[in-house]
């Protein structure tokens, strides 16, 4: 799947889920890196959080790379 971050560009990656557990994998093809991030949990509170942080980490390493 294709995933557009704003002000990051374009992803592509895929996300899962299975009761408990939630994960997502990246590639970030300008910069050619991959980032994963997995949980465990399917509260939406905590995706929300969590993957609210994997963006903030995402956009730290792709500013300062």
């Amino acid at each position: 799947m294709k995933f557009n971050l704003p002000n990051l560009g374009e992803f592509i990656g895929h996300a899962g889920f299975f009761p408990g557990y939630n994960s997502i994998g990246l590639y970030h093809p300008e910069s050619k890196m991959s980032f994963a991030m997995q949980i465990n949990s399917s509260e939406l509170t905590h995706l929300q959080r969590f993957f609210g942080d994997f963006v903030k980490l995402l956009n730290h390493v792709l500013k300062n790379e």
